[in-house]
């Protein structure tokens, strides 16, 4: 109970919780421990390894059936787990190095897909059905998804003018991001700006970490333009951006920048 009250206490800066075991341990303590503080954070299962000169009963650790005993309490608690590549590694190996990496990205990832607010601009077209999702389970998981009408984005980019400070440094951000830019109508290159300009105050006053906008046929029909490069560019900037309302690929696409 004390151990699980000093992590309820500190729940604000803990991300995961690692589990190492240089002996046997004690399985139901590990389990109750994680349930009774609430937490729900990605949980390691580390356990040394027994030197092959100190296996007589006075000397030897047993971390290897202690792991298998706490991840089956965890699994009966019905708490998720992870464990390495190697079932028993000593802490100061390359191994374990490589273990604790990769739990740390998986708890990046938990950590930031929870609370995490995806944007959707626009409406599914008719024959993309591989990009519906269901809005109620991505909330059940934390995610948010935040939608504005693509005709809102469109009188956005009609209002703004083209010698905004904003715009014209866009476009020259733009013009160097993806040379050459010349065989565009400069007409076209002003408008792919704009956009951009307009979409990235949507993200910033909506506090977006990733988003996902309609593309074909409306924005050509309406802008005579695509947005594949502003997209771009924003993803470069770390503002994941996915085509055509796949709002799922925009919560992939935030998961990988995580880890």
């Amino acid at each position: 109970k004390k151990c699980a009250a000093l992590f309820d206490r500190h729940r604000g800066v803990i991300d995961g919780v690692l589990v190492t075991l240089p002996n046997f341990g004690d399985e139901r303590a590990v389990a109750d421990t994680v349930r009774m503080s609430g937490l729900n954070v990605p949980v390691f299962v580390h356990a040394f390894s027994d030197d092959l000169d100190k296996m007589r009963i006075g000397k030897r650790r047993d971390g290897f059936c202690g792991k298998l005993s706490v991840c089956n309490n965890l699994m009966q608690y019905d708490i998720p787990y992870s464990v390495g590549e190697l079932h028993v590694v000593p802490p100061q190996s390359d191994e374990f190095m490589e273990d604790i990496s990769q739990f740390l990205a998986v708890c990046r990832v938990v950590g930031g897909l929870s609370g995490a607010r995806i944007g959707c601009i626009g409406s599914r077209v008719a024959p993309f059905k591989t990009v519906r999702y269901s809005e109620k389970l991505l909330e059940e998981s934390g995610i948010s998804v935040e939608t504005a009408d693509l005709q809102d984005i469109i009188l956005g980019i009609d209002k703004l003018s083209s010698s905004s400070k904003k715009v014209k440094s866009r476009l020259s951000a733009l013009k160097k991001y993806a040379p050459p830019m010349e065989p565009i109508p400069a007409k076209h290159q002003m408008t792919i700006a704009k956009m951009s300009v307009v979409i990235e105050q949507w993200i910033k006053e909506n506090d977006i970490d990733a988003y996902t906008i309609q593309c074909w046929p409306a924005m050509q029909d309406a802008l005579s333009v695509f947005p594949c490069t502003a997209m771009s560019l924003m993803s470069q900037n770390l503002i994941p951006a996915a085509c055509e309302t796949d709002v799922m690929g925009a919560v992939s696409m935030y998961a990988i920048q995580l880890g």
